[in-house]
């Protein structure tokens, strides 16, 4: 099956999801995002307009009205990769499938931004990346897929955060590939008892 997909995206992360979701032959009716023209490679507004994708500002995902926009599109996923804007409840709801955040930290755990580094200040052993359903609570929604891996001990911010993103692309194709064949997603609970920020 077909899908039509929102991204809201941004970064190295963002543009490897985009070519993997174009790779696959989806239909994307927007791509949302705040990166720029530059000269030190591809980025994600310069990939989907290459592609011939329509290109919002990455803000927009806050606006109320964008949920109309993606119903009347017909949109079945909504995924965020390394956007930082708050999506507004009406927006996630629009979507038939729902809408997903790729984090790069184990949840509940490690809620909120840098992830990577927290855990490497709290001298954490392991760390993982965590697909989830978004809610209207910051990354407490049920999560579909995680990946835990182990951090060495000469792990930086940067190497951490770069097996979250090719774990994390890969947990983005389980989702999609579940998805095209009308599979339901998984849907495992948070225990926020458990969450740090």
């Amino acid at each position: 099956m077909q899908l039509t997909v929102a991204l809201a995206a941004e970064e190295a992360a963002g543009v490897r999801a985009l070519r993997l979701l174009t790779a696959r032959g989806h239909r994307m009716v927007a791509v949302l995002s705040d990166s720029g023209e530059t000269t030190a490679g591809a980025t994600v507004a310069a990939v989907a307009r290459n592609a011939g994708i329509p290109l919002r500002p990455g803000s927009q995902v806050r606006e109320p009205a964008f949920a109309g926009e993606l119903k009347a599109q017909g949109a079945h996923l909504l995924l965020n990769v390394h956007s930082l804007h708050i999506v507004d409840p009406e927006v996630l709801a629009a979507p038939t499938l729902g809408a997903y955040n790729l984090h790069p930290g184990p949840l509940p755990e490690r809620a909120g931004l840098h992830a990577p580094s927290w855990a490497l200040y709290d001298g954490d052993e392991t760390h993982a990346v965590s697909l989830h359903r978004m809610t209207a609570t910051l990354d407490a929604g049920p999560i579909a897929f995680a990946e835990r891996f182990d951090i060495g001990r000469q792990a930086t911010a940067l190497t951490v955060m770069a097996e979250c993103v090719r774990r994390g692309l890969g947990l983005v194709e389980r989702l999609i590939e579940l998805a095209e064949n009308g599979e339901p997603v998984p849907a495992h609970r948070q225990d926020l008892a458990r969450r740090r920020w």
